[in-house]
C-alpha cells in the first residue's frame, strides 16, 4: 500500500515540512533541475524542495534517454549549465556577467551520476558553464561525500540564485537547516549521534 503523501510539499506524512515556514522566492532565473533517475524516490534528495521555494522551477527526471527527449521542447537559448568546468565562469568572482542567464540548469545526482549526464547530452554540452570559488559550507550532513566543495543541489540553486540575482536568501539556508535537522530526527536513534555532531 502506498504511503499518504503530503498534498502541499510531496513528503510522507511523517516527514511533512509544512509546520516549518517555507520562505517563498520569486526567482527570475528559471531554475531547470534535470535529476537522475535513482534520486527521484530518494527520502534525502534535495531537489524537491526547490519548487517549494523558488517559483520558477522545472525538474526533469529520468535516464539520459528521457532527459535529451524532454530538453527538445524547452527553450535553452540564454541557458547556463552550474558545472565545474575548466571554462567555466565564476559565479561568485564576477562583478557583471557579459552572459544573461535567462535559465540556469542544475544537474542533480552524484559526481559520477552528473558527469554522465553532461556528457551524455549535447544539447548541455553546448551551454556556458558556470561554477562557484568560494564554495559555502556544506550543511547537507546526511550524505556523505569526501569533495570539500560539494553542495547538496538545494544548496548550489540558493547560492547561484543569490549571486546571479544579487539577492539575500538566509531564510532559504535557515529553511534547509531545519529540513535536515528533522530529516535526523526521524532516523533510528542508533544513527543520531553519525550526524548530530557533524557541522
Amino acid at each position: 500500500m502506498a504511503r499518504a503523501l503530503c498534498e502541499h510539499c510531496g513528503f510522507i506524512l511523517k516527514r511533512c515540512i509544512c509546520d516549518d515556514l517555507i520562505p517563498k522566492y520569486e526567482n527570475a532565473v528559471h531554475l531547470l533541475i534535470l535529476r537522475d533517475k535513482s534520486e527521484t524516490n530518494h527520502a534525502k534528495n534535495t531537489a524537491c524542495l526547490l519548487p517549494l521555494v523558488f517559483s520558477h522551477t522545472t525538474i526533469i527526471d529520468g535516464d539520459v534517454e528521457t532527459i535529451e527527449a524532454e530538453l527538445k521542447n524547452i527553450d535553452l537559448d540564454n541557458a547556463a549549465i552550474l558545472y565545474p568546468s575548466e571554462n567555466a565562469l565564476i559565479l561568485d568572482e564576477t562583478q557583471s556577467l557579459e552572459l544573461k542567464v535567462k535559465t540556469l540548469v542544475i544537474l542533480d545526482g552524484s559526481w559520477k551520476k552528473a558527469f554522465k549526464l553532461y556528457m551524455s547530452l549535447q544539447q548541455l554540452r553546448v551551454l556556458p558553464c558556470i561554477s562557484f570559488k568560494a564554495v559555502p559550507q556544506s550543511r547537507y550532513r546526511i550524505r556523505s561525500t569526501d569533495l570539500s566543495y560539494s553542495l547538496s543541489s538545494f544548496e548550489a540553486s540558493v547560492y547561484a540564485i543569490k549571486c546571479l540575482e544579487k539577492v539575500q536568501l538566509a531564510e532559504h539556508v535557515s529553511f534547509f537547516e531545519k529540513f535536515i535537522k528533522k530529516q535526523i530526527q526521524l532516523m533510528p536513534e542508533s544513527l543520531h549521534k553519525r550526524y548530530q555532531g557533524k557541522p
